[in-house]
């Protein structure tokens, strides 16, 4: 079947069910209606005052226009809760606002408590609050051209995650997982009835503390047969400076080498999540839900497996320890090279190892899994391939996901079509492939339908993908094939049969 952009009708948004909860279940998320959601979004979010999103409610708009149906929106714990038990009604309020912009767009949201570097007490950092940061008078360490490295590098920062797993009581004699966990219930209380908020993202790529130290002499013996005759490499300045992660990257293509490095790190990371990951999670799990059971509760491995480090999180228990229902994974998948100037090297067999174990782990936990970030392109022009390699891997493990993040400029960056793609929204059944070929403009997808959904199966087809217009067809359709909108929403009507089904798209010949 043929069609163009201007025969698909008048568009009405697909806006979220008001009258019922996005589920986790069997592996996957489902809308209200029984359909396999694929979440596709962005990060949305400031970091610091005045904490709220520099997007408006027409940007909102453009992100439906776009087909995202999601919004990772992150807040910080220093907005929520700027002085010991008081939280920001001024700052809830404007996020309230937010939360309903998304809603009459359609768009569902998962409340990010970002961090980075634990908190805004320490240069370059964001999320706790000054009060809550317990560094025991610690220096903080310059990061050099890696960010990041101050993870590993600053005592710092290393300190405050350490008083942080050690629930380490502040000057009111509370531990400062019982205020993080306090805040959170405060948060889910206020969004306990609101559906199109989605779930609750506890913490960003929580970090191992001084802890990370303990996994150098693994790290050290692995480093040295990379980097071969190299030897009188300098391991910090390997990970701190653009040059550094140029010459270690060069010598990481090769992907055993690199399996190594990350294995290497892998029982140290395991005993940290579950001595001190996991029981945080229970702590704070248990405070939401003595107020929410409605939403679902997103949780994250350490920020190494961002890179690979296989992680070994269980789900989340409660007090009797028993998983909780409506849970989640939502781990990041980054190459080794982002945040340097090698940012164009990345390496798709790296990839395919990150997001293959993401996929691994979340089906052993039996859980649906969202990656929470990917890209940091920052709109560079280079990043075209590298976004593609990303999507493709994306692809390939049926992944949820929300890039890193949205811009005032994100429309106009020139991996775009990376971002808004082709792509399932809902299926009325099991996802079972897809893939978006921004080269050639092609989409493919195949499902098995669900007899018992009688709700159509939804997918995006971006007009800018299709200028001319597109030919579409879909197996077993038949006479219900519907389509709408020129932003692209292609509506297909679900069959009587537990068939599988495959819809094709290509482009109109110019």
């Amino acid at each position: 079947m043929m069609l163009t952009m201007a025969m698909m009708g008048v568009f009405s948004a697909v806006p979220a069910d008001a009258g019922a909860y996005v589920q986790a279940k069997g592996g996957r998320f489902l809308d209200a209606l029984g359909r396999e959601l694929l979440l596709h979004g962005v990060n949305l979010g400031r970091k610091h005052a005045p904490y709220l999103p520099w997007a408006k409610e027409e940007d909102f708009a453009r992100f439906q226009h776009w087909g995202f149906n999601c919004l990772r929106l992150y807040t910080v714990w220093a907005a929520v809760e700027p002085e010991p038990g008081r939280f920001d009604e001024g700052y809830l309020k404007q996020l309230d606002e937010r939360v309903a912009w998304a809603k009459a767009h359609g768009l569902h949201v998962v409340l990010d408590m970002h961090q980075d570097l634990w908190g805004e007490k320490i240069p370059g950092g964001d999320g706790a609050p000054a009060w809550a940061t317990l560094d025991d008078g610690m220096p903080h360490e310059s990061t050099g051209d890696v960010w990041s490295a101050a993870y590993y590098m600053s005592p710092m920062v290393q300190t405050s995650f350490d008083n942080f797993w050690a629930n380490k009581p502040l000057a009111d004699g509370v531990g400062i997982q019982d205020h993080f966990a306090a805040a959170w219930k405060h948060l889910a209380q206020r969004y306990a009835n609101e559906p199109a908020v989605i779930g609750y993202d506890l913490i960003n790529e929580p970090s191992l503390g001084s802890e990370f130290l303990s996994l150098v002499p693994e790290i050290l013996p692995q480093l040295a047969q990379i980097m071969g005759d190299d030897a009188g490499f300098d391991p910090i300045a390997l990970f701190n400076s653009n040059d550094g992660m140029a010459k270690l990257t060069s010598k990481l293509d090769k992907l055993p080498a690199y399996q190594g490095l990350v294995d290497a790190a892998q029982s140290g990371v395991n005993t940290f999540e579950r001595e001190k990951l996991a029981p945080m999670y229970r702590r704070v799990a248990a405070a939401i839900r003595e107020v929410d059971r409605n939403h679902i509760l997103f949780f994250e491995p350490t920020e190494l497996a961002n890179i690979g480090v296989r992680s070994a999180l269980p789900p989340i228990l409660d007090a009797e320890g028993k998983p909780y229902s409506q849970q989640a994974m939502a781990p990041h998948a980054y190459d080794i090279v982002l945040d340097t100037a090698s940012m164009t090297a990345t390496n798709e067999a790296r990839l395919e190892l990150i997001l293959q174990r993401h996929r691994e782990h979340a089906e052993e936990l039996g859980l649906p899994m969202i990656i929470g970030e990917w890209g940091a392109f920052y709109g560079s022009k280079e990043a075209i391939p590298v976004a593609r390699m990303y999507v493709r891997q994306l692809e390939r493990v049926l992944a949820s996901e929300t890039h890193w993040e949205a811009t005032p400029k994100i429309g106009d960056w020139a991996y775009f079509s990376s971002i808004s793609r082709p792509r399932p929204l809902a299926v009325a059944g099991r996802l079972l492939r897809y893939s978006a070929d921004a080269a050639n403009a092609c989409f493919e997808c195949v499902w098995k339908e669900d007899s018992r959904i009688a709700a159509p199966s939804l997918f995006h087809l971006p007009a800018a993908w299709y200028p001319k217009g597109a030919r579409i067809s879909v197996t077993g359709a038949g006479k219900e094939l519907q389509e709408s909108s020129p932003s692209g929403t292609l509506s297909i009507s679900p069959i009587p049969s537990d068939l599988e089904r495959r819809l094709s798209v290509t482009p109109e010949p110019q």
